[in-house]
Order: structure tokens, then C-alpha cells, then sequence
């Protein structure tokens, strides 16, 4: 395989993957430990209230939520997380959304297979790159008349089997 299509090759798989190593899974609001941070979808009329607190139109936002009271959710959003290190950064502000609002509840979950993929993927590209970076700055190569190659300035080496 010439090195373009393997580049190519890596690449798309590098797209494929950036999705990162988590996925989003539903839950039920019973099933919630109190702190746990959650990714809550609402509705279009959910998203306007959501606007008001947060300043932009979205249907989906990372909170923590707790049932309150018989048909409704209280959703605490963390506001300060832009303003790290500033007496802001605390500031958190509860929302309670009527039921029929909250359209989703999806926990965030490690994903074995993904991180498995993106980790095999960075070391198959280390390897190609140090593979490159050997066949153009090896100077103790054969030359190409067939001229045996200067003496080595390190006296150790590190044998790479597919370094040729």
C-alpha cells in the first residue's frame, strides 16, 4: 500500500473517530444519582425558557437534574464554567421544566470500543510517522551506487524491525 492511501486511510479513520471515546446512553430520572451531570434534550418551547438563562437557543444542554415537584424536572445548569478561576465560576442556576418539556435524558458513558479504535489508530500513525521520519533522515542507508554508508556518530542503536 503506497503511503497516500494509507494517509488517506488514516485520516478518514481519524474522522470516523473523533467523536471521542464517550457515547450518550438514555436514562430514567429515577435511575439518576443526585450529582450526576446528564445531557438534557427539550422541546423547542423548553428551548426558549433555556435561552433566557443561557443566552443562546439550544435544545440540549449539560446539567443536573432531580425530579421536583409531581409533573416536573429541575434542571441546575452550571453557568460559570466559561469564567474558571473568576468569583463567577460557582454560579449555577436551577430551571424547573414542566415534563412534557424534557424530550431526553442521556447519560455520558465511557465507550471501550471507540477508545480501543482511537487508541490503535494514533499508535498506527506514530508508527507510520517514525517509519517516515527513518526513511528520510537515516543517513547510514546504503547509497544508491552502492557505496557503503559513513560510520555511525552513536555507537547504540535501537533495531526497528520495519525500518529497513
Amino acid at each position: 500500500m503506497d503511503m497516500v492511501r494509507t494517509t488517506r486511510i488514516l485520516l478518514l479513520a481519524g474522522c470516523v473517530l473523533s467523536g471521542g471515546c464517550v457515547r450518550y446512553t438514555p436514562v430514567e430520572l429515577s435511575a439518576l444519582p443526585p450529582s450526576q451531570e446528564v445531557r438534557v434534550g427539550v422541546t423547542d418551547e423548553g428551548a426558549v425558557r433555556l435561552a433566557r438563562h443561557i443566552g443562546r437557543l439550544t435544545n440540549e444542554v449539560n446539567a443536573t437534574v432531580a425530579p421536583a415537584e409531581a409533573d416536573s424536572v429541575a434542571v441546575t445548569i452550571w453557568l460559570g464554567k466559561e469564567y474558571e478561576g473568576t468569583s463567577f465560576a460557582d454560579v449555577r442556576e436551577t430551571i424547573v421544566f414542566p415534563s412534557s418539556q424534557v424530550t431526553s435524558l442521556r447519560r455520558r458513558e465511557l465507550s471501550p470500543w471507540r477508545t480501543a479504535a482511537m487508541s490503535a489508530a494514533a499508535l498506527v500513525g506514530t508508527l507510520i510517522l517514525a517509519d517516515q521520519i527513518f526513511q528520510l533522515g537515516d543517513p547510514n542507508r546504503r547509497g544508491d551506487d552502492g557505496t557503503d554508508p559513513p560510520p555511525p556518530l552513536i555507537k547504540v542503536r535501537i533495531p526497528i524491525p520495519w525500518a529497513r
